[in-house]
């Protein structure tokens, strides 16, 4: 798990300034800390079901889609992993998934559907790294509750 956060972390990075900007409202994303395990006895949290390489492979295969500014595809590659995901317990691997999704949708002008997406990671992972970039981008879609699905 750690080993996948180092590399998730470092996608993103690499997003970030590859980009040049399309990540701008993403900061965060890219300057998200480590995870630091136990604070209190220097330990690890307990592990837990993990995706497998090819899911992983999968889902970095979408987020390149998104830095090659193919939101649609990337968008379709992303719902169809979400559900199996989901499904492993890998919590930032699903959280991701889901963030990148609403990220996709943003840029596709669907800010309703982005909303509710970002909604669903600080409603079910709201202790992920990704959960407060999702708050931030979901503050800037300035859309009131009535226009949210």
């Amino acid at each position: 798990m750690w080993a996948r956060w180092t590399i998730l972390r470092a996608v993103l990075v690499a997003l970030a300034a590859a980009a040049g900007g399309l990540l701008a409202g993403c900061g965060a994303v890219a300057h998200m800390p480590a995870p630091t395990g136990d604070r209190e006895n220097g330990r690890r949290p307990p592990a837990r079901a993990v995706a497998s390489d090819a899911l992983t492979a999968a889902f970095d295969r979408a987020v390149a889609l998104i830095d090659e500014l193919h939101f649609a595809e990337a968008l379709a590659r992303l719902e169809q992993l979400e559900p199996v995901v989901v499904g492993t317990g890998d919590l930032e691997l699903a959280a991701a998934c889901m963030f990148w999704k609403g990220f996709c949708q943003e840029k596709l002008s669907r800010p309703a559907q982005a909303a509710l997406s970002y909604r669903r990671v600080l409603e079910s992972y709201p202790q992920t790294r990704v959960a407060e970039p999702a708050r931030k981008r979901l503050e800037s879609l300035n859309l009131p509750e009535s226009m949210t699905p």
